[in-house]
């Protein structure tokens, strides 16, 4: 299934019921995480290392290394968890709108505009270039738009 296919099945879900969405969004993180307790990473691990890694382009030991770290994300709020990934990781998934391979190329132009420069002359200039306040904060310079631009809940 494409990402196009994906990203309408849950768009229609959401629809649907917005408040059901989110909650059943929360409650996949909660399942999740109830079921990462040091005990079941322990057997999980303990699994993983009877398996032959041989011809596997992944060790045995960074698979549990991999089920701890999921253990110790688990272990933080969940919504932060989500907003984090939202804003901080990136996903590929083949639909260009903010293809990967941009984004370093973004934040070095912005690194060299933001240099000896005030806020307010960078978020001028990253403006005139077309980018919104929502995208500022996406290449991770929330901290130049104006505050009473800025919504803060």
């Amino acid at each position: 299934m494409s990402f196009a296919t994906t990203e309408r099945e849950l768009f229609n879900l959401r629809r649907q019921d917005e408040v059901l969405f989110r909650m059943a969004i929360s409650h996949l993180m909660d399942v999740g995480i109830r079921h990462l307790t040091e005990e079941n990473v322990e057997a999980t691990c303990a699994e993983i290392m009877k398996e032959d890694d041989s011809h596997s382009f992944m060790t045995n030991e960074y698979k549990c290394d991999i089920v701890r770290l999921a253990a110790k994300l688990a272990s933080f709020d969940h919504i932060h968890l989500l907003a984090f990934i939202q804003r901080h990781v990136d996903y590929d998934v083949g639909d260009d709108v903010y293809p990967a391979s941009w984004k370093p190329a973004i934040i070095s132009l912005i690194d060299d505009l933001m240099y000896d420069r005030d806020d307010d002359k960078i978020y001028e200039e990253l403006s005139d270039a077309g980018l919104t306040d929502g995208d500022i904060a996406y290449f991770g310079y929330d901290e130049v738009i104006p505050k009473e631009d800025f919504d803060e809940e």
